[in-house]
């Protein structure tokens, strides 16, 4: 248990107090005080603050989770909350909204997190309401939940409640940062530079003198640079998935679109947010790449910046990205792999649809106007067609909504649709009747179902997607909110990070599989990388001290 850790919201020795509902106050002098627990919501007002959060997408009428719990916000009732099937899940997602842990298993609800004060108490003190109301419901949700999530498949799981029985010896711990960050055994100096000895356990002295030598040695520092940030963009980047396509991408051009993260890191993540990197116009490019870009080529092996032009607007728009999901509007996977990948790349999550639950709704659920697209396109076999379509999906059943509409592939596939499986843009270069993909896109297999009515996907029809005529993408409006038109995969980025705290959120599960190659993170390094962005204005920087300095990091069992 470490002492004098600057109030962060949960301290090392856990002062968390059935589930967390002991909030921190500060004494002013840099100690932390417990303030007294939160009083529960009355057996009236628990009901309502469900009513008001979540009936939007559970309500039995029409809400598009229904399937998964239904209720009737008219009649919704502290029994019907006792006795629910899904009771447990609904306190766990809960519990993880409550401290904005999103990902895991199962993932936060609501969806948007709560930025109202008074609404983030009221939801501590729900929680409490079920702890003292409910508690075999939250005895059995931390019985099935409280682990994380084992899937590899799940992508990064979270550790409630993390604490850590025996911190490792310095020995072990320095040997875990030098092999993490710098692929290398650590030197003797190293191993002696612990404040109380190499055999003894590492403290928060230690945790922290040497998370921030990462950044200020210059020796260790250059060593970081040279090989734990290019560990980290690889991970990040997809870039063991680049592979050259002859005649458009040559061997040499895969190989350095796999350092394009890495050089863009490398050049801003000391001076710039990683909220502006991400959304920057602005590209690394070598000798090989600069005529992707058509940008003039800098001298050889030596990279320089390049201005993307239009509609390239973003990193999610540049050949390394593009080319790590080589997808195109062409083929059945419609450019969703590369909108999923997008918010795995922000908020380091994958999707999940609750596909164990029971049935969904009578009819599907009608799709927000503000998403306009001619693509219901479907793949017939007899008299059965498989929807691929960025409306055929959606329309075709609720579940598919989770994803579809409620995290924008429908609008992100609209917005990948310029561009081919390379990352090139679609057009008099790269015809379409000239792809690879055009013969099967028009084959007598590829229909367009609208309304019962049925007809051949043709060259022009495709024509027509492309030239997104009376097309259009969004972010659908709630609770009264104005639907967000999007112009381009620039602007369904910003929307998704938005002030740019889910971006902190999303490295806190990165950094473990980048650096540890490891599939949880916890609530801990949540906490503490969240602060840590927020003191270090949205540098990677701090995020990355943060991490390395955490309980978590050097605990004795990883």
């Amino acid at each position: 248990t470490d002492q004098g850790e600057a109030d962060t919201g949960l301290t090392d020795s856990a002062t968390e107090d059935d589930g967390g509902m002991v909030d921190q106050a500060d004494s002013g002098d840099g100690t932390n005080l417990v303030a007294p627990p939160l009083l529960p919501l009355s057996d009236d007002e628990a009901p309502q603050f469900l009513k008001d959060h979540c009936a939007d997408c559970h309500n039995t009428k029409d809400g598009s989770s229904a399937f998964f719990w239904a209720f009737d916000p008219a009649t919704l009732n502290k029994n019907d909350l006792l006795i629910a099937t899904a009771a447990p899940t609904v306190y766990f997602t809960l519990r993880m909204r409550s401290k904005d842990i999103v990902g895991g298993t199962p993932g936060a609800m609501p969806i948007a997190p709560l930025k109202d004060e008074v609404d983030k108490t009221k939801l501590k003190r729900l929680l409490v309401w079920f702890e003292k109301e409910a508690p075999q419901v939250v005895t059995l949700a931390y019985a099935r939940y409280s682990k994380g999530s084992e899937d590899p498949a799940a992508g990064v799981g979270v550790i409630p409640d993390y604490q850590c029985d025996s911190p490792a010896s310095f020995r072990t711990f320095i040997r875990r940062v030098t092999n993490d960050v710098f692929s290398r055994e650590p030197t003797q100096d190293e191993i002696a530079l612990s404040v109380n000895g190499a055999d003894k356990p590492t403290t928060l002295e230690d945790r922290k003198k040497i998370a921030a030598k990462l950044l200020s040695d210059p020796a260790w520092k250059a060593e970081f640079i040279e090989k734990g940030l290019k560990k980290f963009a690889d991970k990040l980047s997809g870039a063991a998935q680049i592979e050259p396509m002859l005649p458009q991408l040559t061997a040499a051009q895969a190989a350095d679109l796999k350092l394009e993260l890495y050089q863009i890191l490398k050049q801003n993540f000391e001076t710039k947010t990683y909220k502006d990197i991400l959304l920057s116009n602005k590209v690394m490019v070598s000798p090989n790449t600069a005529s992707l870009y058509g940008c003039q080529a800098p001298l050889a092996e030596t990279w320089s910046e390049c201005e993307m032009k239009a509609p390239r607007d973003s990193y999610f728009s540049t050949f390394s990205y593009l080319r790590s999901k080589p997808s195109s509007f062409l083929v059945e996977n419609n450019n969703y792999g590369r909108a999923a990948t997008m918010f795995f790349v922000l908020r380091g999550d994958v999707f999940k649809a609750a596909f164990d639950q029971e049935e969904e709704l009578e009819g599907v659920r009608e799709v927000a106007s503000c998403l306009k697209t001619a693509d219901y396109r479907g793949r017939r076999s007899g008299t059965n067609i498989a929807p691929f379509g960025s409306l055929g999906v959606p329309k075709f059943a609720n579940l598919c909504q989770s994803c579809h509409i409620q995290r924008q592939m429908a609008a992100g596939s609209i917005l990948f649709r310029p561009y081919n499986k390379v990352g090139n843009l679609f057009g008099t270069a790269f015809p379409l009747n000239g792809d690879g993909d055009f013969s099967a896109a028009t084959g007598n297999d590829m229909v367009n179902h609208v309304e019962g009515q049925t007809t051949f996907v043709d060259p022009l029809f495709l024509q027509n997607l492309l030239a997104a005529t009376g097309e259009q993408a969004c972010i659908p409006g709630e609770k009264g909110k104005p639907d967000v038109i999007l112009s381009d995969v620039g602007d369904l980025a910003a929307s998704i990070i938005g002030d740019g705290v889910e971006l902190a959120g999303g490295l806190a599960r990165h950094l473990p599989r980048a650096f540890s190659n490891l599939g949880n993170t916890s609530e801990e390094i949540i906490v503490k990388i969240n602060k840590a962005w927020v003191e270090g204005g949205g540098k990677l920087g701090p995020v990355f001290e943060a991490y390395f300095a955490s309980e978590t990091y050097a605990c004795s069992k990883r």
